[in-house]
């Protein structure tokens, strides 16, 4: 089971469908957490998604209940697949905002 993030990883919150609001959030990873397991927030009861999920903590994550009520949390469940980390590219990475375009040359009066 490959996993998108690490423990303690710095992540943006997208494509998550019950709750849009909380795209592009900020949040880290705290640990793995399965139906049943109780944190902070409550306990994780459901996992409509399926497959692996994140206990995370951020600033005013927003979530909905399953009653429907929305509100904002420092701690709350979401899925692994809906999470992408933020790390060093490295040394060698590739800028692929660059790939396909055009060489610019600068202008020089």
């Amino acid at each position: 089971m490959g996993l998108n993030c690490k423990p303690d990883e710095l992540c943006r919150v997208v494509g998550m469908p019950w709750t849009p609001e909380a795209n592009d959030h900020f949040v880290t990873t705290v640990r793995l957490i399965s139906v049943g397991d109780e944190y902070e927030g409550g306990v994780f009861a459901a996992n409509p998604a399926g497959g692996p999920a994140w206990l995370v903590r951020g600033h005013n994550i927003p979530m909905r209940s399953i009653a429907g009520t929305f509100h904002f949390q420092s701690k709350r469940v979401i899925n692994d697949k809906f999470l992408r980390p933020i790390r060093d590219p490295g040394d060698d990475a590739v800028d692929e905002t660059l790939i396909n375009n055009p060489v610019r040359h600068e202008v020089t009066a």
